[in-house]
């Protein structure tokens, strides 16, 4: 229980604020408050995975939040995430090391075409959400989310990581951020006569912040900022949006009602759990009569909502990967590389024709560049040769008054080129 209590109280979380206290009160056991703050989840957790599906579906063998519904695979991620289950779990908490086990299963398995993450939790621990949302996103299988009643923090940055977020009309999203909650005893540690005592090395001046200080504080300030950043960071590369609409329409740490979430991006679509089952399910593909595959329109005629779906992903992803290779081509190009009209036109070209990468950008302005070396090298040396000639024309003139007036002549002429070029 002291590790436990340790996770709590020294490492970040990502979580709903009402159900960090409540993780508490069953750790801590304070009073008889916490056996019903276990059971109340426990309770509302098996109520949620009963009311959402109108059948159960098949365990996973070896699996304790994974199930089967024909084709779809589904994962639930209820209640509060914690990086290792144990006795935990019996109180209605979800072990990361476990979904992302049981998620592997899901992949693993051929008869599965899509996997469902069955989402109502307020958030987690931060460790190794990060790595389990990337697994989701490099998923080969299809991995839609829904959320039922709540996608806070940790189970959001999960949710953000798959292809498509379904949510019901009264579920909320949000709490993006990070809290860091540390629990300072020593008033009352003092009182019981007992005092700390510790002695840090020299060299490693922050390894103690002192949370009575302001630098202690602004310590543990910056450990938030930095996990913050990326999280939003994450977010905004699943998404598919910027960092700055991330940071000014994804609620600012709020949660946002469901319809409130589809206006500002964070979710895709209104539903309901059944009707998004039913809609991935893999069905027999009826062909014609000698015939051994079926055009667009016959797909498209025959299931509708597969071809929705496929074509929407695919525009989706076309958008993202377009979007992608154009930011990588903007990144690239110098402010002051545009020296020419004809320069500008042949990059605008290559940056919207849909093919051409930042290799092929960096290629081109190399050569533009020592196109212009060369071209400027010949001219160097037309305007010396000029000027050789003129000097040379120089020698047939007796006076030096003729002299000067020929020379001058020569170096005005050198010059209004110059201007001209």
């Amino acid at each position: 229980m002291n590790r436990i209590l340790a996770e709590l109280n020294t490492k970040p979380w990502l979580i709903q604020g009402d159900y960090f206290k409540a993780i508490l009160n069953v750790v801590n056991k304070e009073d008889i408050l916490n056996n019903l703050d276990s059971k109340f989840i426990s309770d509302k957790l098996a109520f949620k995975k009963q009311a959402l599906e109108k059948q159960a579906g098949t365990p996973k063998t070896n699996t304790y939040n994974a199930s089967q519904r024909g084709s779809v695979g589904i994962l639930n991620i209820t209640g509060p995430i914690v990086r290792y289950g144990g006795m935990m779990e019996l109180s209605g908490y979800t072990s990361l090391e476990k979904l992302s086990k049981e998620f592997t299963k899901l992949e693993e398995d051929k008869s599965i075409k899509t996997i469902i993450l069955n989402i109502d939790s307020p958030g987690g621990q931060a460790a190794s959400i990060a790595e389990f949302s990337e697994h989701i996103n490099k998923s080969k299988k299809q991995v839609i989310s829904y959320v039922d009643d709540m996608c806070a923090s940790a189970a959001y940055w999960i949710a953000s990581a798959s292809s498509k977020i379904v949510a019901g009309s009264t579920s909320m999203v949000g709490s993006i951020g990070v809290v860091f909650s540390i629990s300072d005893n020593t008033k009352a540690r003092k009182a019981k006569g007992i005092e700390d005592i510790e002695i840090v090395s020299s060299v490693s001046p922050k390894k103690r912040p002192d949370l009575s200080t302001d630098e202690g504080k602004a310590q543990i300030q910056s450990w938030a900022d930095k996990l913050g950043f990326k999280f939003v960071s994450a977010v905004a590369k699943y998404r598919g949006k910027d960092f700055d609409t991330v940071l000014e329409k994804f609620g600012k740490g709020d949660m946002l009602i469901a319809s409130e979430a589809k206006e500002a991006g964070m979710i895709d679509e209104l539903g309901d759990f059944e009707s998004l089952i039913q809609a991935y399910q893999t069905k027999n593909i009826h062909f014609k009569q000698g015939e051994s595959h079926m055009n667009e329109n016959e797909f498209k005629e025959q299931e509708p909502k597969l071809y929705e779906s496929i074509f929407g992903a695919g525009v989706a992803q076309g958008k993202a990967l377009e979007l992608k290779r154009i930011e990588a081509i903007e990144d690239v190009i110098p402010q002051n590389v545009a020296q020419s009209i004809e320069l500008n036109t042949e990059l605008k070209a290559l940056k919207f024709d849909g093919k051409s990468d930042a290799k092929t950008i960096k290629a081109f302005l190399f050569d533009a560049q020592e196109k212009q070396k060369a071209s400027l090298k010949i001219k160097k040396q037309e305007e010396a040769n000029e000027l050789n000639a003129s000097i040379k024309e120089l020698s047939t003139f007796e006076t030096k008054e003729v002299k000067k007036d020929t020379a001058k002549s020569a170096i005005d002429k050198i010059n209004i080129k110059r201007s001209k070029a």
